[in-house]
């Protein structure tokens, strides 16, 4: 018999409080996102491609992970920007290609987000999906208030 893979149940009802890491990279649906708040010692979330999440369920939890990958999350805006912007916020790494950012969710991640080290945007062109509602004029004010930051722009 092989082992299973843990239930979401298990995932969120408890059973695995310790865990650090996880990657639900490219899972058809897995609701909102808002019960992986119930992972106290997650620092690590890869959920690219998880059609399925909601921007203000992952920024119930958003700032106490220091690393975040959205990336595809067509129904995540600037609301987990803001959340990441909020005092106490450990974030350093952020995926937020072909979602929904905009220029509101770039001056909020610039000028509340000390920690960010890197940040990856889809490029604006030669791209089938929506590659973000960012500006040219949003991201070139988030690179003058902060050049610290490397700024990768990915493309499919």
């Amino acid at each position: 018999m092989s082992p299973r893979a843990p239930s979401t149940q298990a995932l969120c009802g408890g059973q695995l409080r310790n865990l650090r890491e996880l990657s639900l990279r490219s899972v058809g649906s897995i609701g909102d996102g808002g019960a992986l708040a119930a992972l106290p010692a997650l620092h690590v979330l890869d959920m690219a491609w998880c059609h399925s999440v909601q921007g203000p369920a992952v920024a119930t939890f958003a700032r106490r992970l220091r690393s975040l990958s959205l990336h595809g999350c067509e129904m995540v805006g600037d609301d987990v920007c803001a959340a990441l912007a909020l005092p106490g916020s450990r974030i350093e790494h952020l995926a937020l290609a072909f979602t929904r950012v905009g220029d509101g969710g770039l001056l909020a991640l610039a000028c509340g987000s000390p920690g960010l080290r890197r940040l990856v945007l889809a490029a604006g062109a030669y791209n089938l999906w929506t590659t973000g509602l960012w500006t040219e004029a949003g991201l070139r004010e988030f690179q003058r208030l902060r050049p610290e930051v490397v700024l990768e722009l990915a493309s499919c």
